[in-house]
């Protein structure tokens, strides 16, 4: 191996694991995080990160690329599964649950509103693969929804684009849910038929997929 390609092996490598250091500092202390804070982490100097990284917003959102990327992977799976719309859109939704409790802190991330994109210190090309990545799943579900509205399924009155994005706040909303019933931060001691200790999580998911399906499709 030559003397440059060793160089540039190791400059990936540091770039890689200040990457994974922040994803950890980020994850316990949310977009506040500091650049020493990652730095510490790391166990390099400050200066080393800005070496690689133009600001803490770059670094922040090329752990959102990498949210992602993680999601879109399973939504790509159910996309090219060859299953009918209808049952693609189920899958996406199951898919969805997966994805978060298989990665909650990448979900959050995913689901972040403070992403800093409007600060100028963002960088155009980092912004440009945010958007991409976004723009990825939209295209998947949306493109199932179109499928299922030409075969005749699926209501013609929204836009896919309408329906794609109330699928996923609903999922969100309820996902959500069911994270504050397992923090026990809310309606804890609520007396029946409102309390949340009473609900059964998987059957909450299953029947709010049922309902959602049930929406949009024609019978």
């Amino acid at each position: 191996m030559s003397v440059i390609s060793r160089r540039l092996r190791d400059r990936e490598h540091r770039k890689q694991s200040i990457i994974d250091a922040a994803e950890r500092v980020f994850f316990m202390k949310g977009p506040e995080a500091t650049m020493e804070e990652i730095a510490s982490e790391a166990e390099v100097a400050k200066g080393t990160i800005y070496l690689h990284f133009s600001s803490k917003e770059d670094l922040y959102l090329i752990l959102v690329i990498r949210s992602l990327e993680l999601m879109n992977e399973g939504f790509r799976r159910v996309h090219d599964g060859g299953s009918s719309p209808l049952e693609k859109i189920r899958r996406y939704g199951e898919e969805y649950i997966r994805f978060y409790h298989e990665h909650p802190r990448h979900f959050h991330l995913v689901n972040d509103s403070s992403y800093p994109t409007n600060q100028s210190s963002v960088s155009p090309e980092i912004l440009r693969q945010v958007y991409q990545r976004s723009t990825e799943v939209w295209t998947l579900v949306t493109s199932s929804i179109q499928e299922g509205v030409a075969d005749g399924i699926i209501r013609t009155d929204m836009p896919p684009f309408e329906i794609a994005i109330l699928l996923w706040t609903t999922m969100t909303g309820v996902l959500r849910l069911i994270e504050n019933k397992e923090r026990k931060t809310i309606w804890e001691d609520k007396p029946d038929p409102f309390s949340m200790n009473k609900l059964d999580v998987n059957q909450l998911l299953v029947h709010s997929i049922e309902l959602l399906l049930r929406s949009i499709r024609i019978d």
